[in-house]
Parts: C-alpha cells; sequence; structure tokens
C-alpha cells in the first residue's frame, strides 16, 4: 500500500469516527401505572456535519419499562426516529412535570443583517407561543459554564442568562468593557432574563442590580423570614449552585482562588432554613492518607470537576439523600454518590464490573432510584447505561444497582477498527504512583499481506510509537475514547499518554508538586514514559514521536530541543503550543498562569508587571530557550483567534526556525497550518477535520509503519 493511499485511508477513517453522534444530556421523563413504570429518556445528540461545517443537534427518545419493584429493566421497547432539532438551538429546558418545554434560539435573518433571537414555549409537543426578544437583550448563554435555562417549580416562569443590551449612550459607544476571554470572548455583561409563559412577558434585572455578572442561575423556593442575598461570604472562587430534592439545602463547588487554574475541589453546603454553612466533603491532599471522619473509598482522590450535573442529580434512598456526580479519579472518570447527611463518599460506577476495569463513566441522569451513565474505553464508543438502585446497606455502605446497556451509536464502520486496538492503565515506577500511563497500541496480527492491519503491523517490528502528553498542565487524559487517537493506532502506531505531577486525579499535593518547577518536572516524567516502553522492548528507539497542544506543546517543544543530538524524536506536532512563558504574559487572557506556575506572586486586584528579572526567569523555563538546538521536523497548527496562547510566538518559532535553516544550510522542517475563526481548542469543524488530516500525512512521511 502506497503513502498517498494509506494517508487518505486514514483521514476517512479519521472522519468515520468523527461523524458519529455524541450524547450531550439526557432527560428522564417518567409515566406510572399500577405495574410498571415507564421511562421516556430524551436524548440529546451533537454531530458533526463536514459538508456544512457546523454541529448538528438532534433528539433520540428512548422507551425504557420497569417493574415497580425496579428489579426487572427491560430493552427500549421502542427508540423513535431520530429529530433533528434545526438551525440555532442554544438551550433546551423540560419542566420538572414533562408537560412544558423552553427553547432558546437564533436564526440569521433572511436579510444577512444580524441575527434574530426567540424564545419558544411548548406544551406537549405543541407550539404555544414564541417571543421575540432580539431587541430586548444580546446573544443568549448557553455553554456549560456561563450559560442557565431554569424552570420554577410551579412552572410559571423560567429564567436564562443573556448579554446585556448595549447601552444607547453614544458617550459610551466605545468605552472598553472586558470580556470573559478564551471561548468566551462575546460575553461581556449578563442578564437575568425572567419569562413568565401565563402574561408572556419578559423582564431583565437592571445593570449590576445582582453585584456583578451572572453565570449561572437558580430559582430558589421562598423560605418565611429569609431573604439569602450573598451565600458565599468569605469564599474565594464559587461555582455551580444545584438544589437539593426538596429545595431546603443548596450545594455548590468551591476553592481557592489563584495558583493551578484546576484544581481538588471542595463540595459545601448551605442550609436554608437553618443558615448553616459547612464542607461536604474537603480537599483530598494526599490520598493514601487517612481521611477526615467521613468514609471514602480506599485511594480515593477528592473531586475533579467543572460543573456539578446541570440537571437533578439527587437521589433518596431510605431517608438519606445522595447527590451522584462524575469524577476524575487517576487515569479515568467515575460516578461518585455523595451522603449529604455525614459526606461519605461512594463509588457507583465500580458496581458494574466485579474487577477495576479502568474505564471512564460521565453522567447523565437521575430521576428517584433510576441513573444514566455512559460507559467509554479508548476501544470503546460511549454507551449508555440505565442503573437501578435496588439498596444501599447502612450498614456494609454498599449500594446494590443493577445494569443494563439500553443504547449506542450505530458502529458498524468503525467496529473493526476498534476490535483490533488494545489498551491498558500502567503504573511503572514504584516510587511514583503518581506517573501514570494509558498505554494504547495495535492488536498483534499474522504476516497476511491482504490485511489492512497486518500491511502495518509486522510482528518482526514493533509499532512506531507516538508520545502524547497532556494540556493545561493542570488537566488530565482519561481512559475515553478519542477519535484522533483511535484512528493513528488503527494506521499502526502505539500511543503513550502519561499522566504525572500535576495531573488532577492524584490528590491536591501531586498538582501544586508543579508549581515552581514547570518546564522542568513534568519534561522528565514525560520523557520517562517513552524511555520506559523503549526499555522494556515495547518500542523502537529509532521510531519515536510526539504531539502535544497547549502545555501538551510546551512540554512536546522542550523535549525536541533537550534531546536533538540523538534525534531522539523523529517529528513533532504542536497544537497552539506555549513556546515562551515571557512573550505570553503580555498578551494572554490568563496572565496569572504565567505567574503562578513559576510561583510568582500575582494580583487579580492590582495584575503584576513582567519586569525584567521576571521575563527572564519565564524564558529559562520556556522550549524558546533552546530553539537553537532544535532539527526535529515539526508541524505548527495555530489558531487566528486564539486568545489563550495567542498565535504570535508560534510564527516567531517558525520564521527563525526557516531563516536558521536557509541560513546554515541546515534544511530543517518546519511547516505552518493558520485556522481562521478558531480559537485555543482548534474545535470548529474546518479546523478539526484539517488538522487531523495533516497529522495523518505529517507522521507518514516521516515514519514507515
Amino acid at each position: 500500500m502506497s503513502s498517498a493511499i494509506r494517508d487518505n485511508h486514514t483521514v476517512r477513517t479519521y472522519e468515520s469516527f468523527a461523524i458519529i453522534p455524541n450524547y450531550t444530556e439526557v432527560t428522564i421523563i417518567p409515566q406510572k401505572t399500577a405495574f410498571l413504570t415507564l421511562l421516556n429518556l430524551q436524548v440529546l445528540l451533537s454531530q458533526r456535519d463536514f459538508t456544512r461545517k457546523i454541529k448538528r443537534k438532534s433528539l433520540k427518545s428512548l422507551f425504557v419499562s420497569v417493574n415497580n419493584d425496579n428489579k426487572n429493566i427491560s430493552s427500549p421497547l421502542s427508540s423513535l426516529p431520530v429529530v433533528d432539532l434545526g438551525d440555532g438551538l442554544i438551550k433546551q429546558e423540560i419542566s420538572p412535570s414533562g408537560e412544558y418545554l423552553a427553547v432558546l434560539r437564533i436564526i440569521e435573518n433572511d436579510n444577512k443583517k444580524g441575527k434574530k433571537k426567540f424564545v419558544e414555549i411548548w406544551r406537549k409537543g405543541t407550539l404555544l407561543h414564541v417571543l421575540d426578544v432580539t431587541d430586548d437583550h444580546g446573544d443568549f448563554y448557553g455553554d456549560s459554564q456561563v450559560g442557565s435555562l431554569q424552570w420554577s417549580r410551579n412552572e410559571s416562569q423560567f429564567v436564562y442568562i443573556a448579554e446585556r443590551k448595549a447601552p444607547d449612550d453614544p458617550s459610551r459607544k466605545f468605552n472598553f468593557v472586558n470580556d470573559w476571554g478564551e471561548q468566551l470572548s462575546n460575553k461581556r455583561e449578563s442578564a437575568i432574563v425572567v419569562v413568565d409563559i401565563t402574561s408572556l412577558s419578559s423582564t431583565s434585572t437592571s445593570r449590576n442590580s445582582s453585584g456583578g455578572n451572572g453565570g449561572f442561575v437558580k430559582v430558589l423556593p421562598a423560605f418565611e423570614g429569609i431573604v439569602p442575598e450573598h451565600l458565599s461570604v468569605g469564599l474565594e472562587h464559587t461555582r455551580s449552585p444545584r438544589l437539593n430534592l426538596t429545595g431546603d439545602l443548596l450545594v455548590f463547588l468551591s476553592n481557592k482562588a489563584g495558583g493551578p487554574h484546576w484544581s481538588c475541589s471542595e463540595l459545601r453546603l448551605y442550609d436554608f432554613k437553618t443558615g448553616a454553612h459547612h464542607v461536604i466533603v474537603p480537599i483530598i491532599h494526599d490520598p493514601s492518607k487517612p481521611q477526615s471522619t467521613s468514609s471514602y473509598p480506599v485511594g480515593f482522590p477528592g473531586l475533579y470537576i467543572d460543573q456539578l450535573p446541570h440537571r437533578s442529580s439527587f437521589m433518596s434512598i431510605e431517608n438519606t439523600e445522595f447527590l451522584l456526580l462524575h469524577s476524575i479519579w487517576r487515569s479515568w472518570k467515575t460516578v461518585l454518590a455523595v451522603n449529604l447527611l455525614n459526606g461519605d463518599v461512594h463509588n457507583i460506577s465500580s458496581s458494574y464490573s466485579e474487577t477495576l476495569n479502568y474505564k471512564s463513566y460521565n453522567l447523565f441522569a437521575v430521576w428517584n432510584k433510576f441513573v444514566v451513565v455512559s460507559e467509554s474505553a479508548p476501544n470503546q464508543l460511549d454507551t449508555l447505561i440505565l442503573g437501578t438502585v435496588n439498596e444501599f446497606n447502612s450498614n456494609t455502605k454498599n449500594f446494590e444497582i443493577s445494569w443494563t446497556p439500553i443504547d449506542k451509536p450505530n458502529d458498524e464502520e468503525v467496529t473493526p477498527i476498534l476490535s483490533d486496538i488494545s489498551w491498558s492503565v500502567v503504573t511503572p515506577y514504584r516510587d511514583n504512583p503518581n506517573l501514570e500511563m494509558i498505554h494504547i497500541k495495535p492488536i498483534a496480527t499474522t504476516n497476511d499481506d491482504n490485511n489492512n492491519s497486518s500491511e502495518i503491523n509486522k510482528q518482526s517490528k514493533l509499532p512506531p510509537l507516538i508520545v502524547y502528553p497532556h494540556g493545561g498542565p493542570h488537566s488530565t487524559t482519561t481512559t475515553g475514547l478519542n477519535p484522533l487517537l483511535a484512528t493513528l493506532v488503527s494506521a499502526g502506531f502505539q500511543i503513550v499518554e502519561g499522566l504525572f505531577f500535576l495531573s488532577l486525579g492524584f490528590g491536591q499535593n501531586s498538582i501544586e508538586t508543579l508549581i515552581g518547577q514547570i518546564g522542568e518536572l513534568e519534561i522528565e516524567e514525560v520523557q520517562s514514559t517513552a524511555k520506559y516502553l523503549i526499555d522494556n522492548h515495547q518500542a523502537d528507539p529509532n521510531q519515536v514521536v510526539i504531539i502535544g497542544g497547549s502545555h501538551g506543546g510546551f512540554i512536546s517543544a522542550h523535549l525536541i530541543g533537550k534531546y536533538p543530538e540523538s534525534d531522539f524524536y523523529r517529528a513533532c506536532v504542536l497544537r497552539n503550543p506555549v513556546l515562551n512563558i515571557g512573550g505570553m504574559a503580555f498578551v494572554t487572557d490568563i496572565p496569572d498562569w504565567c505567574f503562578s506556575e513559576l510561583s510568582i506572586p500575582y494580583k487579580f486586584t492590582q495584575p503584576s508587571l513582567v519586569l525584567p528579572s521576571t521575563y527572564t526567569q519565564m524564558f529559562s523555563r520556556s522550549p524558546v530557550k533552546n530553539i537553537d538546538r532544535i532539527k526535529t521536523p515539526t508541524l505548527l497548527c495555530l489558531g487566528e483567534q486564539d486568545l489563550r496562547v495567542p498565535h504570535g510566538d508560534g510564527l516567531n518559532w517558525l520564521y527563525y526556525l526557516k531563516g536558521k535553516s536557509q541560513e546554515n544550510g541546515e534544511n530543517i522542517d518546519i511547516r505552518c497550518k493558520m485556522y481562521p475563526e478558531t480559537g485555543h481548542a482548534l474545535d470548529s469543524i474546518e479546523a478539526e477535520l484539517d488538522v487531523a488530516a495533516e497529522i495523518i500525512r505529517f507522521l507518514g512521511e516521516k515514519i514507515e509503519c
């Protein structure tokens, strides 16, 4: 098979993975009869459309019957045809009873001059009212971080958040108002909008009346004699408020401001009746040490979650109320149940398998004793699973849960590919339990030249190795399916994803270890993952490449500058990489990151300046310090609208190495792709596909599989 044919085949393989719909939300609508409960599962899907270059949203309805003893679950009685939800859908929310549906929608004007904004009110499948709110405010806030659409419990009103209408005062037209940064750059000043479905009227909060910009709104029940205003006094950073089943408790996440951008969070509770305010689950610093009086599973590392589940995720069992959530636990995601009375934490997704299988689970919905989760692995597409809690034993503190797979995407085209992928989670060094590897590789095949897999996976030849460090740096990679990595494994590569000091899911102490050691500690730990596979004869030392984005690009650029003489890395791909911390500090939307990772004090109230001494320190920890040593063929992929790591340093990297190559005759292969209207994540439909195709072609040139 020629290289060009193989590359084209691999690109088509990626497209096959990328167009498979992803589960984004699940709503449970119950219908009870005398003998059984019928569960209507409204499953929201997102799918890439490469022709129109958009992400399409669709709705799939599953119907599952459960005997009232909760013991017997049928397979879905039926699955209605998937319904395309149309263009411009920002957010939708079903009312508590399931009778009403509120929809926020934006559509293009017929004359293409601006957009129209509408609020739709549906009842039992019938469109009742459409409110034109184009002139009332700016864009709807529809994302998970700073977007809300919530019904009141009596279903007479619902609230949402939108960009406040720009002032009409000409003198303020060009006043600078800061935005909220990367992926939130169109958000500046928010308004809480209340819609009354009886009077069909909407009202917005007046400017600054809420004391700041609202990012998430909840409709609270009224309590006699209590008017709660500021519920997080004395806390530096709070987020993700959620009401319990009875509405008298509010739980939310909290952690300190400053320092690592991602860290272990504590779960807090506010009691409206008593005004009590306390921690339910604290920050876990060292999972290997005994914790507080609460009961935690062995090795519980704490909570690592950006937002609590959007929909109600509370469950009452034998007069005990639990909050269900998913969280990162070392290399995987797991579903946890937190006892609101005593703070006990239970790992319930582990009950799906008798042995620890290291797969990753996401929580989607909870109702009564039912819970919907998804299961994924490096060789498995997301599968929806319905769990029925049969019992909670307060003595043994164990959950008895029946699990039933209920849905999975159509995977016929990629099943043969996934079946040829194996993976494992490895902790290679006893003296470093926080260095963990996810190792993904092709399953060994026979030397049958008519078989595509054997064409690139001869038993006599080790698959070339891709080292794939994650970004952040305080982030993680988990054991879910990654379409690009699955595609590369199908092309004959093996991949090692390293989790190391600074990764989430290992305790707060592990995260804080990196502070002040950036550009040193994580660099050597990533290198050690490659060396481990080489030393154990699982990888060819002459067939190693590295791919990294953001801080993963920082690590990758460091390594090709640190090990150029031995040609350790045959090729490198950098996606919006951090190359010069000092230069980044002047232009990024997160300047505090540039200081805090080096343990340099930073004030949010009076941003710190980059002094000559500060810049020297930042430069000394950056990949740019070794740019003169670089010889490795490199592909740069940059987002033109990247606010997190603006592309200027990437272009300087390109220009310098091109000039060095021409002046010294070194013939350094340095290439650059620039994606307009695309930010740090390079996640526009067009950019996603082209980046994958360029990586496949580039590695195909540099590595013989």
